[in-house]
């Protein structure tokens, strides 16, 4: 009995285990369509309000909950007493976001941008930035669709495994 129990248990978890994997592979494609979305705001913000970039911060904080926690800590960061550049502040707000090194870097020279050039360069930088943008999300788009089955399937077929091999 204790013993069907547990090999019960550790299906349930193998099962689990690759659906969780599964539905984070979506999560990077989330980040990714959200950081566009932003990026297209201070695309409008900067280019056609000439909006403060304090104000922008704040107003993308409010308007942008999936990235509430980004704008935050860059505020958080930008208002402490030894003062951090924008740019280094955009830098480590990033730093725990589920994205590729490659998506980070990309996402880190954007940041540099903002709040340094006239903002006609700022609108560029940006516009530029949308399309590697859009290009990485549909990469991870590409990955999920190619991967999310495996992952599931490698769950149930090692929780599968674990049963028999336990009983």
């Amino acid at each position: 009995m204790l013993r069907t129990v547990g090999a019960a248990l550790i299906g349930i978890i193998c099962v689990y285990t690759g659906f969780r994997a599964a539905r984070g592979l979506a999560s990077r494609a989330d980040m990714l369509r959200a950081f566009i979305g932003v990026t297209e705001q201070m695309q409008r913000e900067i280019g056609n309000r000439m909006t403060a970039l304090p104000e922008l911060i704040a107003r993308l904080k409010s308007d942008r909950p999936q990235l509430s926690g980004f704008f935050g800590q860059i505020e958080e960061e930008w208002n402490k007493q030894d003062y951090l550049g924008f740019a280094e502040a955009w830098r480590k707000a990033l730093a725990p976001i589920a994205l590729t090194p490659e998506d980070k870097l990309m996402l880190a020279d954007v940041g540099g941008a903002i709040g340094r050039f006239d903002a006609e360069t700022q609108v560029q930088t940006l516009e530029n930035a949308l399309i590697s943008l859009r290009e990485h999300q549909q990469s991870a788009e590409e990955f999920r669709r190619q991967n999310a089955k495996l992952y599931r399937t490698l769950g149930f077929t090692g929780g599968l495994i674990a049963i028999i091999l336990v009983l």
